[in-house]
């Protein structure tokens, strides 16, 4: 990797590069071999870094605070329980990216640009295999939840791989279909949301899906036409 590359390339771990120095980043990343170690490296000692770090339980004083004090006292105290209930929430991983998304279009926009961006950069996997026993403990140690990673071979939409991608500043797990060779992006992360049905959109002339399930967020992405990649998207549903 060049100089100017390497200063960046923990800040392309981190995921906080912005969308023009990830492209240039993942073009390079795409040709060099050694850099790609580089980043598996880093991603792994990531997870094991996380994986070690002790965790800490709000005290019963402050999950267990009385309501009746004077309007002097309690205001701090407000303060450090709307604290730990942020926390809390955080437990489902800070992936809640939805509830955080004010404007849906937003987000569709995150997606669809996160799609390209995967085509322009010959990026589409990290990991490539079609076996899910392969594909799914590869994201072991890269994030804080396990996706769900379905064979649809049978079904006509082989699964090709895995790749880490960063939708709205967090990490989040993309797979990748196919049929007929149409590329089909998978992305999705845990939410506090309910239940959601399979609703689509036309974003850039890609079709884009999107719907949430058992406290999962899923978004589709493809130029493959609309009845097909609803196909798909009711067999992982």
């Amino acid at each position: 990797m060049t100089g100017h590359l390497a200063e960046r390339l923990d800040a392309f771990v981190d995921g906080e590069l912005d969308t023009v120095a990830l492209h240039e980043a993942e073009l390079h990343l795409a040709s060099c071999a050694v850099c790609s170690r580089q980043v598996a490296s880093r991603r792994a000692l990531s997870g094991v870094i996380r994986g070690s770090l002790p965790r800490f339980t709000a005290p019963e004083s402050v999950t267990r605070m009385p309501v009746t004090r004077t309007p002097v006292t309690r205001r701090p105290w407000m303060g450090l329980a709307a604290a730990v209930a942020l926390i809390a929430a955080a437990g489902i991983g800070g992936y809640d990216i939805g509830r955080r998304q004010a404007d849906a279009s937003g987000m569709r926009e995150a997606v669809v640009s996160s799609h390209i961006r995967s085509l322009l950069a010959s990026h589409l996997t990290d990991v490539t295999s079609s076996d899910r026993h392969t594909v799914k403990p590869w994201f072991t140690g890269v994030l804080d939840f396990a996706p769900t990673v379905v064979d649809l071979s049978a079904q006509g939409f082989p699964l090709i791989g895995g790749r880490l991608d960063y939708i709205a500043g967090h990490r989040v797990p993309a797979l990748v279909y196919t049929r007929n060779r149409h590329v089909i992006n998978l992305f999705q992360w845990p939410t506090t949301r309910g239940d959601v049905p399979i609703g689509s959109s036309v974003d850039n002339g890609y079709n884009v899906l999107h719907w949430v399930t058992d406290h999962t967020e899923y978004w589709m992405i493809s130029d493959l036409n609309d009845a097909e990649l609803r196909q798909c998207a009711v067999l992982i549903h």
